[in-house]
């Protein structure tokens, strides 16, 4: 017996259109978050950014390493956005995923929690049989070797 296949999606950017700012908001209060907390100006904050994604992947990854941040805590500060406001339904995008003939996730380097209420504004939520987010991956980004 033949398996229906599996789609899965990215999140950010790709479920909902660049144009949509919700990943700038997100990516600066990432480098917000690494200013406040550990007390460095704007230059110094993305220099370290830069640094932590070339060598682990993500920012979160570079602080877990270097200054024992804890993730729940990053997470939840860098997705303390109003999501519905930002992001407008998707009535198509529902549409298109009903007509795919299998399962559908959503695999993300941002939190769980953030990809569902990502999936509640695009109006998809009950179209995924499965959302991942990092803590799935114990905080390894997306691509990893």
């Amino acid at each position: 017996m033949r398996k229906a296949p599996l789609f899965i999606f990215d999140l950010d950017n790709t479920l909902y259109p660049p144009v949509v700012p919700l990943w700038r908001i997100v990516d600066a209060r990432i480098e917000r978050y690494v200013q406040e907390h550990l007390g460095t100006d704007p230059d110094t904050a993305r220099s370290l950014r830069k640094e932590f994604l070339a060598e682990f992947g993500t920012t979160l990854r570079g602080l877990m390493h270097h200054h024992d941040v804890r993730p729940d805590h990053y997470l939840e500060y860098v997705h303390d956005v109003p999501v519905p406001e930002i992001v407008p339904p998707r009535p198509e995008l529902g549409g298109m995923l009903a007509a795919l003939p299998g399962r559908r996730v959503v695999f993300t380097n941002g939190s769980e929690g953030y990809a569902r209420r990502v999936l509640d504004a695009l109006g998809v939520s009950e179209m995924m049989d499965g959302i991942y987010g990092i803590e799935f991956m114990e905080y390894v980004a997306k691509p990893s070797p």
